[in-house]
C-alpha cells in the first residue's frame, strides 16, 4: 500500500489526532482512527445512536469475559465436554466443539479457552484456522479489538 516506514506513520497519524482531524481508540497494535464523531464501534454496538448502550455493552462484555457469566452456560459446558474432560483431544474434535459452542453463541477466545479447558494461545490458533476457511465469522474485522467474539457461519 505504501513504502513509509509504520513508525513514520504512526507519527503522521498521531498527528493528526492532535490536529483534531483524527480520533484514535485502543492501544499498541489495536489502535485504530477514525474520523471525529465517527466512532466505527459506537455504530456498530447501536442501534439508537447514545453512547451509553455501547458502553453497557463494553462493561456487560468484559464482566462476562472475566467470570465466565453466559446466560446459557449449562448448554455450552455439554457441548464442550467431551474436549474439556481430556488433556489430549484430535484437532478435528476441537475445531469441532468450537464451531458447535459459536453456534449457539458468539464467544471470545477467553470464554472458548474457559470452556474448553485449554490455553487461550491455543485456543486462538484454531479460531485463525476456522476463520480462514469460512466457518468462523469474526465480529469485528480487526482481530485484536477488545471485544472480539466468534460465531459459526
Amino acid at each position: 500500500m505504501t513504502n513509509e516506514h509504520p513508525h513514520d506513520l504512526s507519527k503522521v497519524l498521531h498527528d493528526l489526532v492532535d490536529r483534531d482531524f483524527l480520533e484514535s481508540d485502543g492501544t499498541g497494535r489495536g489502535k485504530y482512527y477514525f474520523l471525529p464523531g465517527c466512532h466505527p464501534v459506537a455504530e456498530d454496538a447501536l442501534s439508537g445512536g447514545s453512547a451509553e448502550p455501547a458502553v453497557e455493552a463494553e462493561l456487560s462484555d468484559k464482566l462476562s469475559d472475566k467470570t465466565g457469566e453466559l446466560s446459557n452456560r449449562d448448554e455450552l459446558e455439554a457441548i464442550a465436554e467431551p474436549v474439556s474432560s481430556t488433556q489430549r483431544s484430535s484437532r478435528e474434535h476441537v475445531k469441532t466443539a468450537i464451531i458447535e459452542l459459536c453456534s449457539v453463541a458468539e464467544l471470545s477466545a477467553t470464554q472458548l479457552s474457559g470452556l474448553l479447558n485449554r490455553k487461550e494461545a491455543t485456543v486462538r490458533q484454531y479460531i485463525e484456522e476456522l476463520c480462514k476457511t469460512g466457518a468462523l465469522l469474526s465480529k469485528y474485522p480487526l482481530k485484536t479489538h477488545p471485544r472480539q467474539k466468534y460465531k459459526a457461519s
